[in-house]
C-alpha cells in the first residue's frame, strides 16, 4: 500500500474533491455547485414575489454601484449583456447614456420573468442561459457585466476566457 505522501509528491492531481453541494456522479476537479439545484433554488425564490423583492436590496445596491462605474466610461454601448441578471437588478439603473439595449441572461426563467411587466429606460431582451455555457458568437458583444452571480460558476478559470472571447475589445 502506497503512502499518502507518495500520492502528494508523485501524483498530486489524482484526488478529486467532492462537496456537499455537488452531485457525487458529477465529480470533477471544478464541480463545486450542483447547477440543477441552484436553478431550482432560483426558481423557487422567484415564485414568492413579495418576499424575494424584500431581499433584493443588496443586489440592487451593488447593481447601482456597477452602473455608476459604467457612467465613468465615456462611451455609449449598443448592447450590454448582464450574466446572472436575476430579476433585473442592473436594468433598474440603466439609461440611454450607457446603452441602448441590455440582454438579461439568467439560468432561471422564472427569475427572468418576475419583473417582466416593468418598463425600463433601455430596450430589454431576456434569455435563459447557463453562465457555464454561453450561446454568443465570438467577438459579438461590446460589454459583459455580472452582478453577484459569477461566484456560482463551477469552472470560473475556464469561464472568464470564454467571456473574453465573445467580448469585442475596443
Amino acid at each position: 500500500m502506497r503512502s499518502i505522501l507518495f500520492y502528494q509528491l508523485i501524483k498530486p492531481r489524482i484526488f478529486l474533491r467532492t462537496y456537499a453541494s455537488s452531485k457525487k456522479s458529477q465529480v470533477s476537479a471544478f464541480t463545486v455547485f450542483d447547477r440543477k439545484a441552484k436553478k431550482l433554488q432560483r426558481n423557487r425564490a422567484a415564485l414568492d414575489i413579495e418576499t424575494s423583492k424584500q431581499v433584493d436590496y443588496l443586489k440592487d445596491e451593488v447593481a447601482h454601484r456597477l452602473v455608476d462605474r459604467l457612467l465613468d466610461i465615456k462611451r455609449n454601448y449598443d448592447t450590454i449583456v448582464d450574466l446572472g441578471c436575476g430579476c433585473g437588478h442592473i436594468v433598474k439603473y440603466m439609461d440611454h447614456d450607457i446603452s441602448k439595449k441590455l440582454v438579461m441572461c439568467d439560468m432561471s426563467e422564472k427569475m427572468l420573468e418576475r419583473d417582466k411587466n416593468i418598463k425600463y429606460d433601455v430596450e430589454v431582451e431576456r434569455i435563459v442561459v447557463d453562465e457555464e455555457s454561453l450561446p454568443f458568437e465570438e467577438n459579438s458583444l461590446e460589454a459583459v457585466i455580472s452582478n453577484l452571480s459569477l461566484h456560482w460558476v463551477n469552472d470560473l478559470p475556464d469561464s472568464i476566457p470564454k467571456i473574453c472571447v465573445i467580448h469585442v475589445i475596443y
